[in-house]
């Protein structure tokens, strides 16, 4: 190698390393002045009408921190990652936060309570995990450890009395129950069960499916045979809620529709809004902080709030940086902190956790499908 391409190899090979000291730097400046916290959202596949919502929401929340001085003199920066709505996806998703982006914590993942993979690596790593929609009773169906797992969602067994209140008023003593063996649908359905003596209501006929089965016509002859007052089902993909109801309907039968929230997907709605007709089904209800929070969210996306976990993602940023600004420092301090720690919700006004990991308080409304729109039936 003659002199001149010495020469010129050793000015590349030192610009090259100038630029990665820079970039070093910068990073390493850029991690010290940053809060970094994550965002595990499922923003493709069943969830993604949930996931969409709470990572705008989320955002939103990040930004008002961030306009009003941060965190401790730190700005908060928000990393997100697609979990997918798949259980493979979710525990990389939230590994590569915690490994790669070395997060504080981590806001999700969406339907945590379906893709419980995400559990046992929040556990592992003692990194806090707040999930703006998960169902805890779920986890505890599952025996799941819930040391660094919290959810700012309303607790599930409000969900079913609402329901079933309701339903108790419209007459109805008999219920079939289908559903599939997601973790969510099977604590649903054993919750629904459970409290339906309360009610006076029986449970008459119970079908689980497997999961992503889409013929429902021999489950729908039996019950059709049974003559139940109403049917609850429960299932994980939206599809799956479609093909039931398009069967249901096809072979004539008359039993009412129960549901949860999950049954309200804008996407289901626009392909199948004739088959939902007549679905009543529960909501997380609007209170005043939640309205105020819906006018800021369409200020500044110009759209309604997607999916009905959008307003609990907010607040679930919202109480994370209420407890890092007391100086927790994440893990175990951080855990121990989230439990002491309370703020004015949007969605509960005293926002707080229990000795469950969830938040007390919350009420639902009851719902109704009619002429291709979600209507409140109170």
């Amino acid at each position: 190698m003659n002199i001149k391409h010495t020469r010129v190899l050793i000015v590349c090979v030192a610009v090259i390393a100038c630029v990665f000291v820079y970039y070093a730097f910068v990073d390493q400046k850029q991690i010290d002045n940053d809060i970094r916290i994550g965002g595990a959202f499922g923003l493709s596949g069943n969830c993604a009408e949930w996931g969409e919502g709470e990572k705008m929401a989320a955002q939103m929340a990040v930004d008002e921190i961030n306009a009003s001085g941060g965190v401790l003199g730190k700005q908060v920066r928000m990393i997100i990652e697609d979990t997918q709505c798949e259980n493979k996806t979710t525990v990389n998703a939230v590994m590569k936060l915690i490994h790669a982006d070395n997060v504080v914590a981590i806001i999700g993942p969406t339907w945590g309570d379906a893709y419980q993979g995400a559990s046992a690596v929040f556990n592992q790593t003692k990194t806090v995990g707040i999930s703006p929609d998960t169902a805890m009773e779920a986890l505890e169906l599952e025996n799941q450890p819930i040391d660094y797992i919290f959810s700012t969602y309303a607790p599930q067994r409000k969900e079913i009395d609402a329901l079933q209140t309701h339903a108790a008023r419209m007459g109805i003593k008999t219920v079939a129950s289908v559903w599939d063996q997601d973790s969510y649908s099977t604590m649903m359905t054993r919750l629904f069960k459970d409290a339906a003596v309360n009610h006076g209501m029986q449970v008459v006929e119970e079908h689980e499916m497997p999961t992503g089965n889409q013929d429902f016509r021999t489950t729908i002859a039996k019950i059709k045979n049974k003559n139940p007052d109403a049917i609850f089902i429960s299932f994980l993909a939206a599809h799956t809620k479609a093909s039931f109801l398009k069967q249901a309907k096809d072979l004539g039968l008359q039993s009412r529709i129960l549901s949860a929230a999950d049954i309200q997907d804008e996407s289901v709605l626009k392909s199948f809004g004739a088959l939902m007709d007549g679905v009543i089904y529960t909501y997380p209800i609007a209170t005043s902080g939640q309205k105020t929070f819906k006018e800021a969210y369409y200020a500044k996306y110009t759209t309604e709030p997607q999916g009905p976990s959008a307003v609990n993602a907010y607040d679930a940023v919202r109480i994370l940086v209420a407890a890092l600004a007391s100086g927790a420092e994440g893990g175990e301090d951080l855990r121990n902190t989230l439990l002491r720690t309370r703020i004015k919700g949007a969605f509960i006004e005293d926002l707080g956790f229990n000795e469950k990991h969830q938040v007390g308080g919350g009420t639902f409304e009851v719902k109704t499908i009619r002429d291709g729109a979600f209507v409140s039936l109170q």
